[in-house]
């Protein structure tokens, strides 16, 4: 007992937090069956079960292959030293010993044995060939190389997959018919990818919280897009790591949040058997779950676990006074002073040498009758909209850069629906073409594609709002799901920005696209069915939705003048003269690599240039258009890209403008 007690004092410390103690053998099997154990010391001279015995025991029993075993002993002799080795020890040392003693022994041991289980567990991995098709483990966790799972804080990390490995090659024995492999990744981008390419195949897929991009998040839009069989489950050191509503949100998503520590080998073998072996038995193939059992998930998944930004009251107050065409002044006066900021951006925007006065304006009610209610209607949606995502993480999502092209394409579907005949005009209208002060060549071509007729809209759609709306689901879903982002502007830069942010979101986070998580923001935020439909449609409208037409093509004119994010170099980025990526302000998006001969590359040269195109931007324009607009309106991705030149200009200038008056009114 007195031996015991002190080489258990030498362990604590040394470091060893949790240090069990055995009488016997017979009790220290016992306690090696209840509970998982990182190193096994023990005395040659035992009641009940000797060392020797209790280290047979062990060794016959593959759980406990990779065990790191110590034994001490006063024998030191050359044939028990023997004897010790035989039955399966790591180590042997001779008592009396001192700590450091033993801790140079059991470095040496422990060592050892992880050089052994990392490299046992490397060679072991599938290829993860996208031809072959036998089922498949998929391991995230935040080390997968021999370097650096033999650093000594990554030791948990082994343990857990020499016992997961354990358990697979016993199951192999078992089942030899079964045709089952395993991956270990330590990014969630390579997982993400992994799983669009062998998502049939993958059947269990275990992520550690700790994994690089967010084990968590990648666990939850894994879980949105997981094809039938397959199961995923997060991995933490403690429960305690995660707050209880994401515990709920897992939950609710059929996830399983596991203890690493607490999980027993027994246990682990089941899970592994129960989804990789017997499915890869049966020869269950995964098949993908519909689009509506894919929104549906997603809306249960954002609802629980996301707490969704907050559009602030006087957006409401405004729109619901501009709806009422015989609303008093008074009123619109009124909801403006109820909200401090957006008092000082009114009275600040009133000061524009637009609206052309030249005396001082400190008050509210002479800055909203000289700006008139549409001009106070803009500048309040514009700012809510600001005010909005100001709790969003700046450093992970360009939310300025979202403003901003939120701003030009709301301004774009503003000019684009706006009667050219004077004789059709509201004074409203008529107002707002004399202050955009549109050159006659833009006028002419805007009389040319005669949008206003071919789109007309129907009262309650506000073409300025739906402008302002229409991506707010780019910004909900990336602070939905963090990290997320990175991930959509490295899968655009690997295509030199020839594809549109939708098809990143596509390939990278399946069925959770902006427009599905938009829909969920406007109904939280109530927009209203009409804004709620641009929002969810504007990529492919129906052939009778005009507004959602309307402000898809808003969209393309608008992502070449202020793109998103600012540092993209789509083709229309390119063809827009002065208005190039590389003039635009820094953006917290990486900047894109080199791209094709021609393309951005060349952008300020090919800019001041008549077409024809860069190579391969014409082909490429025609994605970001909506579904269907080129055929409704009989025009050719060219002649827009005419168009969006001419309005450029106009665009960029009211679009800084507004950004200045919402910034500067921040502090007033």
């Amino acid at each position: 007992m007195g031996m015991r007690k002190l080489v258990g004092a030498m362990l604590k410390k040394l470091g060893y937090d949790e240090v069990l103690e055995a009488k016997h053998g017979g009790e220290a099997w016992s306690i090696l069956r209840a509970q998982s154990v990182d190193l096994l010391l023990t005395d040659w001279n035992m009641p009940i079960m000797s060392g020797l015995e209790l280290v047979e025991k062990v060794r016959q029993n593959p759980a406990y292959d990779q065990l790191p075993i110590l034994m001490f002993t006063a024998r030191a002799a050359k044939e028990d030293v023997i004897a010790a080795v035989k039955s399966g020890v790591d180590g042997y040392i001779a008592k009396p010993f001192t700590p450091q003693q033993l801790e140079a022994k059991l470095r040496a041991i422990v060592g050892r044995r992880q050089q052994n289980q990392i490299g046992q567990i490397l060679r072991g991995k599938d290829t993860l060939d996208r031809h072959e098709e036998h089922t498949l483990v998929l391991f995230g966790e935040e080390a997968n190389t021999l370097e650096q799972l033999a650093k000594p804080d990554k030791y948990y990390i082994v343990r857990f997959l020499s016992q997961a490995m354990i358990s697979y090659n016993l199951l192999k024995g078992r089942f030899p018919e079964a045709k089952v492999g395993y991956g270990i990744e330590s990014s969630s981008n390579i997982i993400t990818k992994r799983l669009r390419v062998l998502g049939n195949r993958i059947k269990l897929l275990m992520l550690s919280t700790r994994l690089q991009g967010g084990g968590v998040t990648l666990a939850r839009l894994a879980s949105i897009n997981s094809r039938s069989g397959m199961k995923v489950m997060v991995l933490c050191d403690n429960i305690s790591e995660l707050s209880s509503k994401e515990r709920f949100g897992l939950d609710r998503l059929g996830i399983s949040l596991i203890e690493r520590h607490k999980l027993k080998s027994e246990e682990l073998e089941q899970l592994i058997n129960e989804f990789a072996f017997t499915p890869a038995r049966q020869g269950l193939r995964g098949e993908l779950p519909p689009p509506e059992e894919i929104r549906r998930r997603l809306d249960n998944d954002i609802r629980n676990m996301v707490k969704l930004p907050v559009l602030p009251g006087v957006y409401h107050r405004i729109v619901s006074l501009d709806h009422d065409r015989d609303s008093d002044i008074q009123e619109w006066i009124k909801a403006i002073n109820l909200d401090p900021l957006c008092q000082a951006q009114v009275i600040r925007r009133a000061r524009s040498p637009i609206y052309g006065f030249r005396g001082e304006i400190t008050d509210v009610g002479k800055a909203v009758i000289l700006m008139g209610k549409n001009a106070v209607k803009e500048l309040v949606v514009s700012g809510a909209l600001q005010r909005s995502f100001e709790e969003v993480d700046k450093e992970q999502v360009p939310v300025e850069d979202f403003w901003l092209h939120s701003v030009a394409t709301a301004l774009a579907a503003r000019i684009l629906s706006c009667p050219l005949d004077p004789t059709r005009q509201s004074p409203d209208q008529r107002r707002e073409l004399e202050e955009l002060a549109l050159p006659p060549e833009a006028i002419d071509a805007l009389k040319r594609f005669n949008i206003y007729d071919r789109l007309r809209l129907s009262a309650g759609q506000d073409p300025f709002i739906g402008g302002m709306m229409h991506d707010i689901g780019k910004i909900a879903l990336a602070h939905a799901y963090p990290g997320i982002f990175s991930l959509f502007v490295e899968h655009l830069q690997v295509q030199n920005w020839n594809s549109t942010m939708l098809s990143a979101e596509e390939m990278v986070a399946g069925g959770a696209q902006h427009c599905h998580v938009g829909r969920i923001l406007a109904d939280s935020w109530q927009l209203g069915e009409e804004t709620t439909r641009v929002i969810q449609s504007h990529h492919a409208p129906a052939a009778d939705d005009r507004f959602s037409q309307l402000i898809g093509l808003a969209n393309f004119v608008a992502g070449g003048i202020y793109p998103y994010p600012l540092t993209a170099a789509y083709p229309l980025v390119r063809l827009l003269p002065g208005l190039t990526a590389a003039k635009a302000p820094a953006a917290a998006a990486p900047p894109p690599p080199p791209v094709a001969e021609g393309a951005a590359a060349g952008a300020a040269a090919v800019a001041d240039e008549a077409l024809p195109y860069p190579v391969g931007a014409q082909e490429a324009l025609a994605q970001f258009l909506p579904t269907g607009l080129v055929e409704a309106l009989v025009v050719q991705p060219d002649e827009l890209v005419e168009l969006a030149k001419l309005l450029a200009p106009t665009i960029r200038k009211f679009t800084e403008d507004m950004r200045k008056n919402l910034s500067t009114g921040k502090g007033s």
